[in-house]
């Protein structure tokens, strides 16, 4: 089974910047993953300033740095 996400974003090229997004509550909402980017080619994207109760990930897995350090993820909100 694929991991429900709160925010999919597809494009060519993606600026993901200054999202808030809380998960109200996982048990009801079955929310794996907060936000995921794909971007094609898969590093046309930047990251930065998100404040969010689960996690980003990108079509190649976890946000790694530069970006992930610019990103406040898993916070309780």
């Amino acid at each position: 089974m694929e991991p429900s996400a709160m925010i999919v974003i597809q494009a060519h090229a993606i600026v993901a910047s200054s999202n808030f997004a809380k998960d109200e509550g996982k048990q009801k909402l079955g929310i794996d993953v907060t936000m995921v980017l794909f971007a094609e080619p898969k590093d046309l994207f930047t990251v930065l300033g998100n404040i969010l109760s689960g996690v980003i990930r990108t079509g190649s897995g976890p946000l790694v740095p530069p970006w992930s350090p610019l990103n406040l993820e898993n916070k309780p909100l």
